[in-house]
């Protein structure tokens, strides 16, 4: 599927992932919330953005403070799994511009394995845009489409 570049880069630089996903991505609106997270007495907002087929967008973003730390990062993905098995979280420091994506790879019985790829809004994000093109979902696609494709 082809996607609008220019368009991605314009939502990914102005941090508009409902837009990313659910108008460029095709990806479904969501009607989740999960309370704060607390993590060694810091609250962590998570705002579901959007899902498809159960694999639930979450955006951890923040206008003051620099992104948590990988260490922390990793107990608020523990803490997310028992409210949505498959997600990904998008974690975004709207001072600096910094995005950090992250999702948890399965494969079978072997321990999960913690991905991340960062972003910055100087940057082109062809990378990120790579990425989103492989989950991005075309009408001819959507009937057929189920959680193991997606994930």
């Amino acid at each position: 599927m082809q996607l609008n570049c220019k368009r991605i880069q314009k939502y990914l630089k102005g941090f508009d992932f409902e837009s990313l996903f659910i108008e460029e991505l095709f990806w479904d609106a969501v009607d989740i919330f999960i309370p704060p997270i607390i993590i060694d007495e810091t609250s962590y907002s998570l705002q579901a953005i959007a899902q498809k087929r159960g694999l639930i967008i979450y955006a951890c973003l923040t206008d003051n403070e620099s992104i948590p730390p990988q260490k922390i990062r990793q107990k608020i993905d523990t803490e997310v799994t028992q409210y949505t098995h498959e997600h990904l979280i998008i974690y975004g420091c709207l001072k600096s511009g910094q995005q950090i994506w992250q999702w948890v790879k399965r494969e079978g019985e072997k321990r999960p394995i913690l991905k991340e790829t960062h972003f910055n809004i100087q940057q082109s994000g062809e990378l990120l845009i790579q990425k989103l093109e492989k989950i991005a979902i075309s009408l001819s696609e959507e009937e057929r489409i189920n959680l193991p494709e997606i994930t």
